[in-house]
């Protein structure tokens, strides 16, 4: 992971990441005749984010980010399913209350969605069908720094 940030102390925060995933491959069951063949391509994802003090007891925020995925793209089929590719991309953002130095409160919430791939049994056989993800939650918490 890659990332820079530039803060002024209660005005705004500005950040950057690069996230790297390497690649791998491993069968998820040890039981081999039921298992999945998991792939993972190496993958880069990506986030940008900012907090910004409309009052020095409130900060709103939002960020922009993506969840490509490491699963390589589906051309042939074989007798095991593999996982699904589904490129997505995202975004947040929640208010911030602080009511003390130390605490805070936030409500708020994110969206992310995309489309691709994903190979389902159909009747007897394996087949890919194209499929889209949207999700949407919100968000509330709290927390407390020493």
């Amino acid at each position: 992971s890659y990332g820079l940030a530039y803060r002024q102390e209660k005005k705004y925060t500005l950040s950057f990441n690069a996230d790297f995933y390497g690649a791998e491959s491993y069968q998820d069951l040890d039981f081999s005749t039921a298992a999945d063949s998991i792939t993972h391509d190496p993958t880069w994802n990506f986030s940008l984010g900012g907090e910004y003090y409309f009052k020095p007891w409130l900060s709103g925020r939002l960020g922009l980010f993506t969840n490509f995925s490491s699963h390589p793209k589906i051309e042939t089929i074989g007798a095991n399913r593999v996982g699904d590719r589904i490129d997505m991309l995202g975004v947040s953002s929640n208010w911030t209350f602080h009511t003390s130095n130390n605490t805070q409160f936030n409500i708020g919430g994110y969206w992310t969605g995309g489309s691709g791939q994903s190979v389902q049994q159909v009747g007897q056989t394996l087949k890919a069908i194209d499929k889209t993800l949207h999700i949407f939650a919100m968000v509330v918490g709290s927390s407390y720094s020493f």
